[in-house]
């Protein structure tokens, strides 16, 4: 696949952004602080109503996986608009829906039967929850009703979604609506945070596996219908991957105790990391038996999320009552499908995985060569396919929350690219994260300007806090 040729543009803020605040605004943002109006998006770049250019490093929210502006998408979302118009699913089925589920399970080699279309990961989460719910109503079990997450978890932004991930920044606002009886949670899995001083990550794999047989033990195995995790942890870690062994090890815990494993690949899936599913890289063969996806399943160019379902849910509800009790508005919207179904005939047919593989490896080296020697500063550079993070830390210092992370958000946007600054990363409040999922369409050249200005903004952050200051602050 030849890569697309662009002309690369004078990327940066042309001027700071202006202290206004969004109240003067009707839209009502996430926060008051003013944001650059976007009047253009092209392959990897957005233009501002000022005419700055920046590239889009963060892919949205994981999203735009293609980047902007694919005529053959565009296209294909055009001739559904002509052709059918909004079906509501309740009363009709649509041949576009009816497409790209057929091409989805095609491909999903064997795991999966069914799927279903719902609007946004929010949703898909809630819909999985409830299916995994209806599974065993379906088999005649009314007791399993709990569910098991991980903490330092984020599954949507809903309140079944919100209590299901432990996510205490997020969930802040909201504590008291979620419901601890139906929802308890287990430590999350990361090595570099959490793994003890000369325990291998096989070890502490057993460990976090026996903290989850444990905690279905004490609320009684008679009562958990699933446990929920992120194969790879996006924005609440930081592109964190499982331990080795974590799979099958946890896979033998549900197993054992008749607990449904839901995985939720709302930003890892749909060909992220180089394959249509992360737990398909990193999964060590295990099979789960509900998964989320959404972001690059539309690529941004469609809302639409989707929930697989393997052959044991499927034919639970076939031998059963039927009926699928759940829906929403925008279920199986038949244009979302289509520009869906385009996306992923792109990434199928255009040999993607190769690229991701190679876009990997360079972004993997730019950034360890770019960030060497910075020990003092940088915890830790991970990643896997278009999903990579830099922690940032102060030395010396446990307590230390000074936003780093939003900082170099800022500092690499005015160099001129988007990328996602994240603060509390880990348990205790502490780690903060510079995030970067780019589209899978970047060149080489694109890919090195992404990672070298990105390695910039860090170290201009670290040289604007200081040493000094770092320590100052941190005992502050």
């Amino acid at each position: 696949m030849a890569p697309i040729a662009v002309d690369t543009p004078k990327l940066g803020l042309a001027r700071p952004l202006k202290p206004e605040s969004s109240r003067t605004k009707a839209v009502m943002y996430r926060t008051v602080d003013p944001s650059p109006v976007a009047v253009k998006t092209d392959n990897i770049y957005v233009t501002f109503e000022d005419g700055s250019v920046v590239i889009d490093a963060m892919g949205g929210a994981a999203v735009s996986i293609l980047g902007f502006g694919n005529q053959t998408v565009i296209q294909a979302v055009k001739d559904e608009m002509d052709r059918c118009g909004y079906i509501y699913a309740g009363f009709y089925s649509n041949s576009a829906s009816e497409r790209l589920a057929s091409f989805l399970i095609d491909h999903s080699e064997g795991d999966f039967a069914g799927v279903n279309f719902v609007g946004g990961g929010s949703e898909c989460i809630e819909s999985c929850l409830k299916l995994a719910k209806q599974y065993w109503w379906e088999k005649g079990n009314t007791t399993k009703r709990r569910f098991i997450g991980r903490k330092m978890s984020y599954h949507g932004n809903t309140i079944a979604a919100l209590s299901v991930g432990w996510h205490p920044i997020k969930r802040l606002p909201f504590a008291s609506l979620v419901n601890e009886d139906m929802f308890s949670w287990v430590s999350a899995a990361h090595y570099v945070h959490d793994g003890q001083p000369g325990e291998s990550e096989a070890d502490y794999a057993t460990r976090l596996a026996d903290e989850l047989d444990a905690e279905i033990r004490r609320l009684g195995p008679e009562t958990v219908a699933a446990f929920v995790f992120e194969p790879m942890v996006a924005t609440s870690i930081g592109a964190a991957l499982p331990p080795k062994t974590y799979f099958t090890k946890i896979k033998a815990v549900c197993d054992k105790h008749d607990v449904l494993l839901v995985c939720d690949e709302i930003m890892c899936g749909m060909w992220r990391t180089g394959k249509m599913f992360t737990y398909w890289r990193i999964g060590e063969g295990v099979k789960p038996d509900l998964v989320a996806t959404a972001k690059a399943l539309g690529g941004g160019y469609v809302p639409i999320a989707a929930v697989f379902a393997s052959p044991k849910i499927m034919d639970a509800i076939h031998n059963g009552s039927g009926i699928w009790n759940n829906g929403f508005t925008y279920t199986s919207f038949g244009v979302s499908s289509a520009g869906a179904l385009a996306v992923q005939k792109i990434l199928v047919e255009g040999n993607y995985t190769d690229k991701i593989y190679a876009l990997e490896k360079q972004i993997g080296a730019t950034l360890r060569r770019e960030l060497a020697g910075l020990d003092d500063f940088v915890a830790d550079i991970r990643g896997l396919g278009l999903m990579w993070a830099v922690e940032v830390k102060a030395p010396g210092q446990k307590d230390f929350k000074p936003r780093l992370g939003a900082r170099v958000q800022q500092r690499a946007l005015e160099l001129g690219i988007t990328v996602l600054g994240m603060a509390g990363v880990r348990e205790d409040g502490d780690g903060d994260i510079a995030m970067i999922c780019p589209p899978a369409i970047c060149t080489e050249e694109q890919m090195d300007t992404i990672c070298t200005i990105l390695a910039q903004a860090v170290k201009d952050v670290r040289a604007e806090v200081g040493a000094e200051g770092l320590a100052e602050v941190g005992a502050a």
